[in-house]
């Protein structure tokens, strides 16, 4: 999608240098609840 091109120049250097300063962290719930929800989507809608 067009919104998907969209590159947030301020929050991609936030995370660039929360990496470099190794205080990164990934929510890795927030991750796996995304994942789950796009394969329930695919689900229901191979199912349709």
């Amino acid at each position: 999608s067009a919104d998907a091109s969209v590159i947030d120049a301020k929050k991609v250097a936030q995370v660039r240098s929360a990496i470099e300063q190794g205080t990164y962290v990934v929510n890795a719930e927030a991750i796996a609840d995304k994942l789950l929800a796009n394969a329930q989507e695919m689900l229901n809608r191979s199912t349709s």
